[in-house]
């Protein structure tokens, strides 16, 4: 089986909180780099832009990133113009 590596990056004007992990994402590593790496780091105004993977609309997730001033946007459920890395799949 091949080895799957995953990265999770929060970016201003230089990434504030990068994670990589060796396996794929799911809700529970979501959860921990939200609440470890980019929760405790957030510059005062910070948009947190997500995909519709099921497992960031975990309550955890979602209660962890409400506590905060961040705010959250969910792009449509597909928008390739707003996700460029679309097209190299295409």
């Amino acid at each position: 089986m091949p080895l799957t590596t995953s990265w999770l990056g929060s970016l201003s004007f230089a990434f504030i909180a990068l994670g990589l992990f060796q396996c794929s994402i799911n809700s529970y590593v979501f959860y921990a780099w939200i609440t470890q790496a980019l929760i405790p780091i957030p510059p005062p105004i910070t948009v947190v832009v997500m995909d519709n993977a099921s497992f960031y609309k975990r309550s955890g997730i979602l209660a962890a990133l409400q506590k905060t001033d961040a705010m959250m946007k969910f792009l449509p459920p597909y928008s390739p113009e707003l996700n460029p890395i679309e097209y190299k799949w295409a």
